[in-house]
């Protein structure tokens, strides 16, 4: 957490509840100006209510939200959306149909600054020639960047984004992730996204907040929240997995006897990505059981002599029925509860 700032938004035990089920519980967290945060989770999980809550489309039951110091939900404050310093960019966009591009940039703007911001909106992204045209006629993602154009005209200090590339194609998804978040911190525009994608979440934010039943499970930066993940939940929803018993671990990998003694609890699990493995044909034990070519690299299957298998992302091109010993470079140790409780490795 950044302390020699002020936080541009605090959001402090906030709890919704839909006929009588809580689907926002108890949710903390700061953002702080030109701060880009991702709230990932499962459909379901109560992230898009929470953005809703945020933008002042739906009242919590509890708790507070306070932005540049001023209270928008605190006890009896309530401001509504249309007077909170936000703009928001819709799943499906919401676009209107029956505007010019630059009628849907231009909408809430003022007419005597309206052609100026509209002119710089198209510039800013990447479209300073399409003003006159209705949005059938644009392109998904010249639909996504005029959508991203509308919530930035306003300036507004905080930007909400509700899973807005998921109706896109992957390549083209993952083009105006980059170019929204070039555009963004080019701007210094402190926003949120929700997304379901972990890869989404990565490339996009400076800080993900992984979120399960209506709870922040962990929040750290992307690197911390793939390497070191805070439980076996948050461990197989961003990203593949093994996990091993304990004692199976042990007699797999030889290299897990220098752990502490501790780690080494026979209830525990041992977790590790694939791509941390490395294989050799010395000492062989465990047999190539599937491959899939995935361009680069290659998904291995491997059935253990000890039992069980292990999921493998190899550089190495190998064939079905080969003898392969793996070793681990570096992984985590869950309690039984399914807590972290420890690291291996670099």
């Amino acid at each position: 957490m950044n302390t020699s700032r002020q936080p541009l938004l605090s959001v402090r035990s906030l709890v919704k509840e839909y006929s009588g089920s809580t689907v926002v519980s108890d949710v903390s967290f700061e953002l702080f100006p030109g701060e880009l945060m991702a709230i990932l989770g499962p459909s379901g999980c109560g992230k898009s209510t929470l953005l809703q809550m945020i933008a002042g489309l739906t009242r919590p039951e509890s708790g507070s939200i306070i932005y540049a110091k001023t209270p928008w939900v605190d006890g009896g404050a309530f401001v509504p959306p249309e007077q909170r310093d936000c703009g928001m960019v819709f799943q499906d966009m919401a676009l209107f149909p029956h505007l010019s591009v630059a009628g849907n940039i231009g909408f809430s703007i003022e007419r005597s600054r309206k052609r100026q911001v509209v002119a710089s909106m198209l510039e800013l992204v990447g479209l300073p020639e399409v003003g006159r045209r209705m949005v059938h006629q644009l392109s998904g993602g010249q639909q996504q960047r005029v959508a991203l154009a509308r919530s930035l005209a306003p300036n507004p200090g905080l930007l909400l984004l509700d899973e807005p590339f998921s109706s896109l194609d992957l390549k083209l998804r993952n083009i105006m992730r980059r170019e929204v978040r070039k555009i963004l911190k080019r701007q210094k525009v402190t926003a949120i996204l929700v997304t379901h994608d972990q890869s989404e979440a990565f490339a996009f934010a400076d800080t993900v907040a992984v979120m399960f039943a209506g709870r922040f499970e962990q929040q750290a930066d992307s690197y911390g929240i793939y390497r070191n993940p805070a439980n076996r939940n948050i461990a197989s929803f961003v990203g593949d997995a093994n996990f091993l018993p304990m004692e199976q671990a042990l007699e797999c990998f030889g290299e897990l006897d220098n752990m502490n003694e501790t780690l080494k609890y026979p209830e525990n699990t041992f977790m590790c990505r694939p791509h941390n493995l490395q294989l050799s044909e010395e000492d062989a034990c465990a047999t190539v059981s599937s491959c899939e070519f995935q361009g680069e690299w290659q998904h291995l299957q491997l059935d253990l002599d000890c039992g069980g298998q292990l999921d493998v992302h190899s550089r190495q091109f190998l064939e079905p029925g080969l003898r392969v010993s793996p070793t681990v470079e570096q992984g985590c140790i869950y309690s039984p509860q399914g807590e972290l409780i420890g690291l291996f490795g670099g």
